[in-house]
C-alpha cells in the first residue's frame, strides 16, 4: 500500500491555490479601467457657490481682478482666488474646499479632477470650513476716524475705539474733520503703512498689551 506524505500534499495544495488566486486577480485587474485624467478632455467647469457667503475672483491683469457670478463657466488650469464675505461672529475661514478637496493655500489652479459630473457638465462646488478667531482690539481717534467692520456681503457696521474685531474680518476706515485744505496722505496700522482704506484684521500685525491683541489705526495728512 502506497503511503502519502500529508505534509507534502498540503504544501502542494497551498501552492496551487495561491497560483489560482494570482491568476484570477490578474484577470480581474484587466477588467478595471485606468482612472482618467479629466484635464485631458475637460476644458471648462461650472463654478457653483453661495455669493452671499463668498466671492470667486479671477486675475485679469497685474493689479486687476474680476468677480465671477455663480454658475460661471471657467477654464481648466487658470487661477482663482476666494474671499469670504463675512462669517459668523467669533469665527474665521479655516480651509477652503473645492468639492471634497481641502485646499492648503490660494490661489487655486482649477483642476478638472476635482470636479463632479452633474447633468452632463463638470462642476466645482466652492465652500469653506470655519475655526475660532482671535479677537483683536481696534483703537483709533474717534474724533477724526470712522471705522466699520463687515458683518455680511454688503453690510458694514460702525465700531467704537476699543471694540474687538475677529482676526481676518474686513474693516474699512475713513477720516473725518480734516483741517481745511488737507487730505489723507497715508494710513497706518501700528505704525505700518497700509494701502487703501480697507483691510483684513491680521493678528500678526497686532501688538500685545496686558494679554490683549491691539491694532491702532492712524493717518497722516498732506
Amino acid at each position: 500500500m502506497k503511503i502519502f506524505n500529508l505534509k507534502k500534499v498540503s504544501g502542494i495544495v497551498k501552492i496551487g491555490l495561491a497560483m489560482l488566486f494570482s491568476l484570477l486577480l490578474c484577470s480581474s485587474c484587466e477588467d478595471v479601467p485606468e482612472k482618467k485624467n479629466l484635464n485631458q478632455f475637460v476644458k471648462e467647469v461650472v463654478l457653483k457657490f453661495d455669493e452671499e457667503k463668498l466671492a470667486v475672483v479671477k486675475n485679469i491683469g497685474r493689479y486687476d481682478f474680476e468677480y465671477l457670478a455663480p454658475n460661471s463657466m471657467f477654464e481648466v488650469g487658470r487661477e482663482l482666488w476666494f474671499v469670504d464675505r463675512g462669517v459668523t461672529e467669533g469665527y474665521k475661514v479655516d480651509k477652503w474646499k473645492v468639492n471634497s478637496r481641502i485646499l492648503e493655500k490660494l490661489p487655486y489652479d482649477v483642476d478638472a479632477n476635482d470636479s463632479v459630473e452633474e447633468n452632463g457638465t463638470w462642476v466645482l462646488h466652492i465652500n469653506y470650513t470655519l475655526c475660532k478667531a482671535v479677537p483683536v482690539m481696534i483703537k483709533f481717534d474717534s474724533a477724526h476716524i470712522v471705522v466699520k467692520k463687515r458683518i455680511s456681503r454688503n453690510s458694514f457696521i460702525e465700531i467704537s475705539t476699543g471694540d474687538y474685531v475677529d482676526e481676518e474680518r474686513m474693516i474699512e476706515f475713513k477720516a473725518k474733520n480734516l483741517p481745511q485744505g488737507k487730505e489723507i496722505d497715508k494710513w497706518f496700522m501700528n505704525g505700518k503703512e497700509i494701502d487703501g482704506e480697507t483691510r483684513r484684521v491680521d493678528v500678526d500685525e497686532a501688538i500685545e498689551e496686558g494679554g490683549k491683541k491691539i491694532i491702532t489705526v492712524t493717518y497722516t495728512v498732506k
